[in-house]
Protein backbone atom coordinates (compact mmCIF):
# COMPACT_ATOMS: atom_id res chain seq x y z
CA UNK A 1 0.00 0.00 0.00
CA UNK A 2 1.27 3.37 -0.74
CA UNK A 3 2.20 5.84 1.71
CA UNK A 4 -0.78 8.07 2.70
CA UNK A 5 0.89 12.14 2.43
CA UNK A 6 0.90 14.70 4.64
CA UNK A 7 -1.71 16.53 2.63
CA UNK A 8 -4.36 13.75 2.00
CA UNK A 9 -4.12 12.89 5.86
CA UNK A 10 -4.79 16.63 7.11
CA UNK A 11 -7.89 16.48 4.40
CA UNK A 12 -8.85 12.68 6.25
CA UNK A 13 -8.57 14.44 10.08
CA UNK A 14 -10.84 17.43 9.16
CA UNK A 15 -14.07 15.31 7.51
CA UNK A 16 -13.64 12.99 10.29
CA UNK A 17 -13.64 15.84 12.97
CA UNK A 18 -16.59 17.11 11.93
CA UNK A 19 -18.72 14.23 10.98
CA UNK A 20 -19.03 14.09 7.38
CA UNK A 21 -19.15 10.39 6.77
CA UNK A 22 -22.50 10.04 7.72
CA UNK A 23 -23.67 10.97 4.86
CA UNK A 24 -22.84 8.21 2.96
CA UNK A 25 -20.11 6.91 0.87
CA UNK A 26 -21.06 8.87 -2.31
CA UNK A 27 -19.34 12.47 -2.79
CA UNK A 28 -19.15 14.73 -5.79
CA UNK A 29 -16.32 17.71 -5.75
CA UNK A 30 -17.17 20.56 -7.30
CA UNK A 31 -14.30 20.81 -9.80
CA UNK A 32 -13.27 23.97 -11.89
CA UNK A 33 -10.10 22.89 -12.90
CA UNK A 34 -7.71 25.29 -10.81
CA UNK A 35 -5.45 24.31 -8.34
CA UNK A 36 -7.51 24.24 -5.09
CA UNK A 37 -10.28 21.85 -6.72
CA UNK A 38 -7.55 19.65 -8.32
CA UNK A 39 -5.64 19.43 -5.26
CA UNK A 40 -9.15 18.25 -3.04
CA UNK A 41 -10.27 15.73 -5.77
CA UNK A 42 -6.55 14.01 -5.75
CA UNK A 43 -6.45 13.83 -2.39
CA UNK A 44 -9.71 12.37 -2.13
CA UNK A 45 -9.30 9.62 -4.64
CA UNK A 46 -5.89 9.10 -2.83
CA UNK A 47 -7.71 8.49 0.66
CA UNK A 48 -10.26 6.26 -1.09
CA UNK A 49 -7.67 4.14 -2.85
CA UNK A 50 -5.60 3.86 0.25
CA UNK A 51 -8.35 2.28 1.87
CA UNK A 52 -8.35 5.19 4.22
CA UNK A 53 -11.99 6.08 3.12
CA UNK A 54 -14.51 3.80 0.95
CA UNK A 55 -15.92 6.71 -1.14
CA UNK A 56 -17.06 6.99 -4.69
CA UNK A 57 -16.11 9.67 -6.03
CA UNK A 58 -17.70 12.01 -9.16
CA UNK A 59 -16.38 15.52 -10.67
CA UNK A 60 -18.68 18.34 -11.30
CA UNK A 61 -17.45 20.79 -13.50
CA UNK A 62 -20.30 24.06 -15.01
CA UNK A 63 -18.91 26.04 -17.86
CA UNK A 64 -19.84 28.87 -16.89
CA UNK A 65 -19.47 30.52 -20.72
CA UNK A 66 -18.23 33.66 -19.78
CA UNK A 67 -15.21 33.62 -21.60
CA UNK A 68 -14.89 32.17 -24.84
CA UNK A 69 -12.68 29.12 -24.38
CA UNK A 70 -14.36 28.00 -21.05
CA UNK A 71 -15.43 24.39 -22.72
CA UNK A 72 -11.72 23.85 -22.60
CA UNK A 73 -12.29 23.67 -19.29
CA UNK A 74 -14.43 21.22 -19.00
CA UNK A 75 -12.52 19.00 -21.20
CA UNK A 76 -9.76 19.14 -18.81
CA UNK A 77 -12.25 18.68 -16.15
CA UNK A 78 -13.36 15.09 -18.11
CA UNK A 79 -9.89 14.21 -18.23
CA UNK A 80 -8.95 14.58 -14.74
CA UNK A 81 -11.98 12.82 -13.34
CA UNK A 82 -10.86 9.59 -15.68
CA UNK A 83 -7.59 9.20 -14.57
CA UNK A 84 -8.69 9.72 -11.04
CA UNK A 85 -11.04 7.07 -11.55
CA UNK A 86 -13.88 8.97 -10.34
CA UNK A 87 -17.58 9.61 -12.41
CA UNK A 88 -18.23 12.81 -14.26
CA UNK A 89 -21.19 15.61 -14.39
CA UNK A 90 -20.79 18.38 -16.69
CA UNK A 91 -23.52 21.33 -17.87
CA UNK A 92 -22.88 24.76 -19.83
CA UNK A 93 -24.64 27.53 -18.32
CA UNK A 94 -25.74 31.13 -20.18
CA UNK A 95 -24.08 33.23 -17.55
CA UNK A 96 -24.01 36.78 -18.93
CA UNK A 97 -27.87 35.93 -20.27
CA UNK A 98 -28.82 34.57 -16.85
CA UNK A 99 -27.15 37.68 -14.99
CA UNK A 100 -28.81 40.19 -18.22
CA UNK A 101 -32.00 38.34 -17.14
CA UNK A 102 -32.16 38.37 -13.30
CA UNK A 103 -30.72 41.79 -12.95
CA UNK A 104 -27.95 39.87 -10.97
CA UNK A 105 -23.81 40.89 -10.97
CA UNK A 106 -21.81 38.54 -13.28
CA UNK A 107 -20.64 36.75 -9.74
CA UNK A 108 -24.08 36.29 -8.31
CA UNK A 109 -25.45 34.62 -11.49
CA UNK A 110 -22.35 32.29 -11.99
CA UNK A 111 -22.78 31.69 -8.39
CA UNK A 112 -26.65 30.94 -8.72
CA UNK A 113 -25.97 28.41 -11.48
CA UNK A 114 -23.35 26.53 -10.07
CA UNK A 115 -24.89 25.97 -6.88
CA UNK A 116 -27.70 24.35 -8.88
CA UNK A 117 -26.27 22.61 -10.75
CA UNK A 118 -24.30 20.91 -8.02
CA UNK A 119 -26.89 19.92 -6.59
CA UNK A 120 -28.63 18.48 -9.62
CA UNK A 121 -25.63 16.45 -9.79
CA UNK A 122 -25.60 15.29 -6.14
CA UNK A 123 -29.24 14.46 -6.40
CA UNK A 124 -28.23 11.83 -9.55
CA UNK A 125 -25.06 10.94 -8.37
CA UNK A 126 -27.11 9.92 -5.01
CA UNK A 127 -24.94 12.36 -2.81
CA UNK A 128 -24.90 13.71 0.79
CA UNK A 129 -21.63 15.53 0.15
CA UNK A 130 -20.65 18.47 -2.54
CA UNK A 131 -16.61 18.72 -1.59
CA UNK A 132 -15.68 22.67 -2.59
CA UNK A 133 -12.02 23.34 -2.54
CA UNK A 134 -11.94 26.70 -0.36
CA UNK A 135 -8.64 27.01 0.86
CA UNK A 136 -7.57 29.11 4.30
CA UNK A 137 -5.78 31.84 1.91
CA UNK A 138 -9.65 32.30 0.56
CA UNK A 139 -11.00 32.04 4.24
CA UNK A 140 -8.56 35.19 4.90
CA UNK A 141 -9.40 36.86 1.48
CA UNK A 142 -13.24 36.65 2.44
CA UNK A 143 -12.87 37.96 5.70
CA UNK A 144 -11.09 40.62 4.84
CA UNK A 145 -13.18 41.33 1.71
CA UNK A 146 -16.15 41.35 4.08
CA UNK A 147 -14.59 43.65 6.62
CA UNK A 148 -14.08 46.61 3.89
CA UNK A 149 -17.39 46.19 2.18
CA UNK A 150 -18.79 46.44 5.84
CA UNK A 151 -20.30 43.50 7.60
CA UNK A 152 -21.41 42.04 10.71
CA UNK A 153 -20.80 39.38 13.25
CA UNK A 154 -22.26 36.48 10.74
CA UNK A 155 -19.86 37.60 8.11
CA UNK A 156 -16.41 38.36 10.18
CA UNK A 157 -17.16 34.48 10.66
CA UNK A 158 -16.34 33.68 7.06
CA UNK A 159 -17.22 30.67 4.59
CA UNK A 160 -18.62 28.17 6.59
CA UNK A 161 -16.49 24.87 7.08
CA UNK A 162 -20.41 23.46 5.88
CA UNK A 163 -23.84 24.15 5.36
CA UNK A 164 -26.88 23.47 3.32
CA UNK A 165 -26.47 23.29 -0.45
CA UNK A 166 -29.89 24.59 -1.17
CA UNK A 167 -32.63 25.33 1.03
CA UNK A 168 -34.62 22.42 -0.73
CA UNK A 169 -32.08 19.68 -0.32
CA UNK A 170 -31.02 20.44 3.42
CA UNK A 171 -29.58 16.73 3.34
CA UNK A 172 -27.04 17.51 0.71
CA UNK A 173 -24.47 19.39 2.53
CA UNK A 174 -21.73 21.87 0.92
CA UNK A 175 -18.16 20.68 2.31
CA UNK A 176 -14.94 22.39 2.74
CA UNK A 177 -12.24 20.01 3.65
CA UNK A 178 -9.54 22.37 3.21
CA UNK A 179 -10.38 25.51 4.92
CA UNK A 180 -7.33 24.62 6.90
CA UNK A 181 -4.87 24.31 4.31
CA UNK A 182 -3.14 26.72 2.49
CA UNK A 183 -2.52 27.55 -0.89
CA UNK A 184 0.82 27.01 -0.41
CA UNK A 185 0.55 23.75 0.57
CA UNK A 186 -2.18 23.28 -2.34
CA UNK A 187 0.49 23.89 -5.08
CA UNK A 188 3.31 21.65 -3.27
CA UNK A 189 0.69 18.92 -3.31
CA UNK A 190 0.09 19.18 -6.62
CA UNK A 191 3.81 19.50 -7.54
CA UNK A 192 4.59 16.03 -5.92
CA UNK A 193 2.05 14.25 -7.69
CA UNK A 194 2.86 15.64 -10.60
CA UNK A 195 -0.77 16.71 -11.31
CA UNK A 196 -1.36 19.71 -13.64
CA UNK A 197 -4.37 22.41 -13.45
CA UNK A 198 -6.11 25.00 -14.80
CA UNK A 199 -5.52 29.01 -14.23
CA UNK A 200 -8.64 31.29 -14.86
CA UNK A 201 -7.03 34.67 -15.89
CA UNK A 202 -9.88 36.22 -14.47
CA UNK A 203 -8.46 35.67 -11.09
CA UNK A 204 -6.01 38.01 -11.76
CA UNK A 205 -8.20 40.87 -13.27
CA UNK A 206 -6.58 43.39 -10.57
CA UNK A 207 -8.86 46.46 -12.59
CA UNK A 208 -12.11 44.41 -12.57
CA UNK A 209 -12.31 42.47 -9.70
CA UNK A 210 -11.99 43.72 -6.05
CA UNK A 211 -11.20 40.06 -4.84
CA UNK A 212 -8.20 39.64 -7.38
CA UNK A 213 -6.93 43.44 -5.93
CA UNK A 214 -7.47 41.92 -2.23
CA UNK A 215 -5.64 38.68 -3.27
CA UNK A 216 -2.36 39.94 -5.17
CA UNK A 217 -1.84 43.70 -4.14
CA UNK A 218 -3.52 44.08 -0.50
CA UNK A 219 -2.43 41.40 1.47
CA UNK A 220 0.99 41.00 0.57
CA UNK A 221 1.02 44.74 0.58
CA UNK A 222 -0.37 44.10 4.61
CA UNK A 223 1.93 41.54 5.42
CA UNK A 224 5.07 43.89 4.11
CA UNK A 225 4.32 46.78 6.16
CA UNK A 226 2.29 46.04 8.57
CA UNK A 227 1.95 42.15 9.86
CA UNK A 228 3.62 38.88 8.36
CA UNK A 229 1.12 37.13 10.31
CA UNK A 230 -2.04 39.09 8.48
CA UNK A 231 -3.16 36.12 7.10
CA UNK A 232 -3.37 33.89 10.58
CA UNK A 233 -4.76 36.81 12.16
CA UNK A 234 -7.80 37.19 9.94
CA UNK A 235 -8.52 33.22 10.42
CA UNK A 236 -8.15 33.64 14.37
CA UNK A 237 -10.85 36.45 13.86
CA UNK A 238 -12.57 34.51 11.29
CA UNK A 239 -13.17 31.44 13.99
CA UNK A 240 -13.66 33.58 17.36
CA UNK A 241 -16.69 35.54 15.75
CA UNK A 242 -18.22 32.13 14.30
CA UNK A 243 -17.70 30.96 18.25
CA UNK A 244 -19.14 33.85 18.57
CA UNK A 245 -22.17 33.93 16.85
CA UNK A 246 -23.38 30.91 17.95
CA UNK A 247 -23.59 31.82 21.27
CA UNK A 248 -25.57 34.89 20.45
CA UNK A 249 -27.57 32.65 18.28
CA UNK A 250 -28.19 30.47 20.97
CA UNK A 251 -29.22 33.32 23.69
CA UNK A 252 -31.55 34.40 21.01
CA UNK A 253 -33.29 31.07 20.80
CA UNK A 254 -33.78 30.85 23.93
CA UNK A 255 -35.53 34.45 24.49
CA UNK A 256 -37.96 33.33 21.28
CA UNK A 257 -40.33 30.99 22.71
CA UNK A 258 -41.86 33.70 24.68
CA UNK A 259 -42.99 34.79 21.00
CA UNK A 260 -43.82 31.48 19.87
CA UNK A 261 -47.51 30.70 21.02
CA UNK A 262 -49.02 32.19 17.46
CA UNK A 263 -49.89 31.00 14.29
CA UNK A 264 -46.82 29.29 12.08
CA UNK A 265 -47.83 32.36 9.22
CA UNK A 266 -47.59 35.17 12.04
CA UNK A 267 -45.87 35.45 14.76
CA UNK A 268 -45.45 38.62 17.11
CA UNK A 269 -42.33 40.17 18.89
CA UNK A 270 -43.45 42.61 21.73
CA UNK A 271 -41.12 45.75 22.44
CA UNK A 272 -39.90 43.95 25.94
CA UNK A 273 -38.97 41.12 24.11
CA UNK A 274 -36.13 42.85 22.35
CA UNK A 275 -34.87 44.79 25.54
CA UNK A 276 -30.94 44.47 24.89
CA UNK A 277 -28.12 44.91 22.59
CA UNK A 278 -28.87 45.68 19.13
CA UNK A 279 -27.35 42.38 17.82
CA UNK A 280 -29.19 40.89 20.11
CA UNK A 281 -32.58 42.01 18.71
CA UNK A 282 -31.74 41.77 15.26
CA UNK A 283 -30.83 37.85 16.14
CA UNK A 284 -34.10 37.48 17.50
CA UNK A 285 -35.61 39.46 14.84
CA UNK A 286 -33.92 37.06 11.74
CA UNK A 287 -34.99 34.10 13.84
CA UNK A 288 -38.43 34.81 13.87
CA UNK A 289 -38.34 35.49 10.54
CA UNK A 290 -36.71 32.07 9.72
CA UNK A 291 -39.26 30.71 11.49
CA UNK A 292 -42.44 32.32 9.93
CA UNK A 293 -40.22 31.46 6.36
CA UNK A 294 -39.93 28.30 7.55
CA UNK A 295 -36.30 28.09 5.84
CA UNK A 296 -33.18 29.89 6.38
CA UNK A 297 -33.14 33.78 4.70
CA UNK A 298 -29.87 34.68 3.18
CA UNK A 299 -30.53 38.40 3.96
CA UNK A 300 -28.71 38.47 7.01
CA UNK A 301 -27.66 42.93 6.66
CA UNK A 302 -31.30 43.63 5.41
CA UNK A 303 -32.93 41.74 7.70
CA UNK A 304 -30.81 43.29 10.91
CA UNK A 305 -31.57 46.69 9.48
CA UNK A 306 -35.21 46.16 9.32
CA UNK A 307 -35.26 45.07 12.98
CA UNK A 308 -33.36 48.42 13.81
CA UNK A 309 -35.27 50.68 11.90
CA UNK A 310 -38.79 49.13 12.60
CA UNK A 311 -38.46 49.08 16.35
CA UNK A 312 -37.85 52.77 16.85
CA UNK A 313 -40.60 53.45 13.22
CA UNK A 314 -43.66 54.96 13.66
CA UNK A 315 -46.57 52.82 13.83
CA UNK A 316 -47.61 51.52 10.34
CA UNK A 317 -43.90 51.41 9.24
CA UNK A 318 -43.77 48.13 6.89
CA UNK A 319 -41.27 46.26 5.43
CA UNK A 320 -40.51 43.26 3.02
CA UNK A 321 -37.54 40.70 3.32
CA UNK A 322 -38.08 37.55 1.25
CA UNK A 323 -41.11 35.94 1.64
CA UNK A 324 -42.15 38.19 5.13
CA UNK A 325 -43.16 41.23 5.93
CA UNK A 326 -42.88 43.25 8.62
CA UNK A 327 -44.93 46.03 10.34
CA UNK A 328 -45.02 47.95 13.22
CA UNK A 329 -47.94 47.52 15.92
CA UNK A 330 -48.40 49.30 18.85
CA UNK A 331 -46.67 47.08 21.16
CA UNK A 332 -44.37 45.63 18.97
CA UNK A 333 -43.87 43.97 15.56
CA UNK A 334 -45.54 41.44 13.50
CA UNK A 335 -43.86 38.86 10.81
CA UNK A 336 -46.03 37.66 8.59
CA UNK A 337 -45.83 35.00 5.58
CA UNK A 338 -46.46 36.82 2.62
CA UNK A 339 -46.03 34.80 -0.36
CA UNK A 340 -44.40 32.36 -1.94
CA UNK A 341 -40.77 31.04 -1.73
CA UNK A 342 -38.85 33.13 -3.60
CA UNK A 343 -41.27 35.69 -3.79
CA UNK A 344 -39.73 39.29 -2.96
CA UNK A 345 -42.49 40.97 -0.32
CA UNK A 346 -41.59 44.48 -0.76
CA UNK A 347 -43.85 47.16 1.09
CA UNK A 348 -46.27 48.68 -0.94
CA UNK A 349 -46.98 52.02 -1.62
CA UNK A 350 -48.04 53.95 1.14
CA UNK A 351 -46.99 51.59 3.77
CA UNK A 352 -43.24 51.38 2.72
CA UNK A 353 -40.73 53.22 4.80
CA UNK A 354 -39.06 56.28 5.41
CA UNK A 355 -35.81 57.11 7.23
CA UNK A 356 -34.27 60.21 8.08
CA UNK A 357 -30.96 60.87 6.19
CA UNK A 358 -28.44 61.96 7.70
CA UNK A 359 -26.04 64.74 5.84
CA UNK A 360 -23.12 64.22 5.45
CA UNK A 361 -22.90 60.57 7.58
CA UNK A 362 -23.99 57.35 6.89
CA UNK A 363 -27.88 56.13 6.86
CA UNK A 364 -28.67 52.28 7.20
CA UNK A 365 -32.22 51.53 5.46
CA UNK A 366 -34.02 48.33 5.35
CA UNK A 367 -32.37 47.49 2.21
CA UNK A 368 -28.84 48.97 2.27
CA UNK A 369 -27.09 52.01 3.03
CA UNK A 370 -26.93 55.64 2.22
CA UNK A 371 -23.53 56.98 2.74
CA UNK A 372 -23.09 60.77 2.35
CA UNK A 373 -19.74 62.36 1.94
CA UNK A 374 -19.63 66.23 2.14
CA UNK A 375 -16.62 67.93 -0.33
CA UNK A 376 -15.14 70.86 -2.22
CA UNK A 377 -15.76 71.67 -5.50
CA UNK A 378 -12.07 72.06 -6.33
CA UNK A 379 -11.49 68.78 -4.84
CA UNK A 380 -13.59 66.87 -7.13
CA UNK A 381 -13.44 67.13 -11.11
CA UNK A 382 -16.81 67.12 -11.93
CA UNK A 383 -16.31 65.75 -15.22
CA UNK A 384 -14.17 62.72 -14.05
CA UNK A 385 -16.99 61.95 -11.59
CA UNK A 386 -20.42 62.08 -14.13
CA UNK A 387 -17.91 59.69 -16.65
CA UNK A 388 -16.90 57.02 -14.05
CA UNK A 389 -19.52 57.16 -11.67
CA UNK A 390 -22.08 54.23 -11.17
CA UNK A 391 -26.11 54.72 -11.43
CA UNK A 392 -25.80 54.38 -7.38
CA UNK A 393 -23.91 57.62 -6.82
CA UNK A 394 -24.84 61.47 -7.30
CA UNK A 395 -23.85 64.88 -6.52
CA UNK A 396 -26.13 67.62 -4.99
CA UNK A 397 -25.47 70.84 -4.21
CA UNK A 398 -24.66 70.96 -0.28
CA UNK A 399 -27.10 74.39 0.14
CA UNK A 400 -29.89 72.27 -1.43
CA UNK A 401 -29.30 69.55 1.69
CA UNK A 402 -28.79 71.92 4.37
CA UNK A 403 -31.91 72.32 6.80
CA UNK A 404 -34.08 75.54 7.18
CA UNK A 405 -32.32 77.99 9.47
CA UNK A 406 -34.10 78.95 12.50
CA UNK A 407 -36.60 81.83 12.67
CA UNK A 408 -35.06 84.85 14.54
CA UNK A 409 -36.19 84.79 17.96
CA UNK A 410 -38.00 88.02 17.88
CA UNK A 411 -40.39 86.48 15.18
CA UNK A 412 -40.28 83.00 16.59
CA UNK A 413 -43.80 81.29 17.43
CA UNK A 414 -44.13 78.81 19.66
CA UNK A 415 -45.37 75.13 17.96
CA UNK A 416 -49.09 74.24 18.41
CA UNK A 417 -48.78 70.81 20.62
CA UNK A 418 -51.70 68.94 18.50
CA UNK A 419 -49.67 69.61 15.47
CA UNK A 420 -47.53 66.56 14.93
CA UNK A 421 -44.27 66.44 14.43
CA UNK A 422 -43.25 67.16 10.39
CA UNK A 423 -41.04 64.66 8.46
CA UNK A 424 -37.55 65.02 8.98
CA UNK A 425 -36.55 67.80 5.74
CA UNK A 426 -34.54 65.11 4.13
CA UNK A 427 -35.53 61.33 3.98
CA UNK A 428 -34.79 58.48 1.88
CA UNK A 429 -37.96 56.44 1.70
CA UNK A 430 -40.23 53.91 -0.56
CA UNK A 431 -42.60 55.44 -3.62
CA UNK A 432 -46.11 56.64 -2.21
CA UNK A 433 -49.65 57.10 -4.60
CA UNK A 434 -49.50 60.68 -5.90
CA UNK A 435 -45.44 60.83 -6.53
CA UNK A 436 -44.16 62.94 -9.13
CA UNK A 437 -40.82 63.98 -10.54
CA UNK A 438 -39.14 66.25 -12.87
CA UNK A 439 -36.71 63.86 -14.63
CA UNK A 440 -32.70 65.13 -15.24
CA UNK A 441 -33.08 66.86 -18.80
CA UNK A 442 -36.99 67.29 -18.67
CA UNK A 443 -38.72 70.17 -19.08
CA UNK A 444 -41.94 69.28 -16.98
CA UNK A 445 -42.88 67.16 -13.76
CA UNK A 446 -44.02 63.36 -14.76
CA UNK A 447 -46.03 60.85 -12.26
CA UNK A 448 -43.31 58.50 -10.91
CA UNK A 449 -45.28 55.50 -12.08
CA UNK A 450 -45.32 56.67 -15.17
CA UNK A 451 -41.37 56.89 -15.35
CA UNK A 452 -40.92 53.65 -13.45
CA UNK A 453 -43.22 52.27 -16.17
CA UNK A 454 -41.57 53.43 -19.06
CA UNK A 455 -38.04 52.56 -17.37
CA UNK A 456 -39.44 48.70 -17.96
CA UNK A 457 -39.15 48.05 -14.18
CA UNK A 458 -41.73 44.97 -12.79
CA UNK A 459 -44.04 46.33 -9.84
CA UNK A 460 -42.47 44.77 -7.46
CA UNK A 461 -38.81 46.28 -8.07
CA UNK A 462 -40.96 49.81 -8.56
CA UNK A 463 -41.76 49.26 -5.34
CA UNK A 464 -38.28 48.92 -3.97
CA UNK A 465 -36.82 51.26 -5.90
CA UNK A 466 -34.92 53.90 -2.26
CA UNK A 467 -36.30 57.55 -3.17
CA UNK A 468 -34.26 60.65 -1.93
CA UNK A 469 -36.52 63.20 -1.04
CA UNK A 470 -36.12 66.79 0.05
CA UNK A 471 -39.62 67.52 1.98
CA UNK A 472 -42.29 66.33 -0.75
CA UNK A 473 -39.70 66.79 -3.44
CA UNK A 474 -38.55 63.62 -5.13
CA UNK A 475 -34.50 64.75 -5.95
CA UNK A 476 -33.24 61.39 -6.83
CA UNK A 477 -35.04 57.62 -7.80
CA UNK A 478 -32.31 56.05 -6.53
CA UNK A 479 -30.61 53.90 -9.53
CA UNK A 480 -32.74 55.40 -12.25
CA UNK A 481 -32.68 59.45 -12.98
CA UNK A 482 -31.64 62.67 -11.03
CA UNK A 483 -34.13 65.42 -10.63
CA UNK A 484 -33.94 68.25 -12.65
CA UNK A 485 -34.16 70.44 -8.97
CA UNK A 486 -31.08 68.19 -8.34
CA UNK A 487 -28.95 70.28 -11.03
CA UNK A 488 -25.54 71.47 -9.28
CA UNK A 489 -25.55 75.24 -10.41
CA UNK A 490 -21.97 76.21 -11.90
CA UNK A 491 -21.60 78.49 -8.54
CA UNK A 492 -22.01 75.40 -6.10
CA UNK A 493 -18.44 75.36 -3.94
CA UNK A 494 -19.42 72.69 -1.57
CA UNK A 495 -21.16 69.97 -3.16
CA UNK A 496 -22.50 66.29 -1.69
CA UNK A 497 -21.68 62.90 -2.71
CA UNK A 498 -24.55 60.34 -2.26
CA UNK A 499 -24.07 56.87 -2.50
CA UNK A 500 -26.69 53.71 -1.97
CA UNK A 501 -24.62 50.42 -1.01
CA UNK A 502 -27.59 47.90 -1.53
CA UNK A 503 -27.47 44.84 0.51
CA UNK A 504 -24.37 42.43 0.07
CA UNK A 505 -25.82 39.12 -1.32
CA UNK A 506 -24.79 36.26 0.92
CA UNK A 507 -21.92 34.05 -0.21
CA UNK A 508 -21.70 30.46 0.91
Amino acid sequence: MARLSEFARRVLAAIRARGWLAGGARWVVAASGGPDSTALAAALAELSASGQLALELALAHFDHAIRPDSARDAEWAGRLAERLGAGFFTERGDVPALAARERLTLEEAARNARLAFLERSARSFGAARVAAGHTADDQAETVLFRILRGTGLQGLAGIPAARPISPASPEILLVRPLLELTRREVLAYLADRGLEYLTDPTNRDVAGQARARIRHQLLPELEARYNPGVRGALLRLAEQAGQAQEALKAVARSRLPVASEQSPQELKLPTELLDGPQALRAEIFILAAERVAGRALSARRRLAEAARFLFSAAVGARVGIGEVVAERGYDGVVIRRSGGRGHEAVPAPGTGWSCPATIPGETALPVGRLVAKLVNRQGIDLVRFFGEKTPLVEVFDARLLEPPRRQDARNAVAPDPRTPNPEPRLVCRTRRPGDRFRPFGSAGEKKLKAFLIDRKLPRRERDAVPLVVLGDEILWVVGQRLSETARVPAGAERLVVIEFVPEEPARG
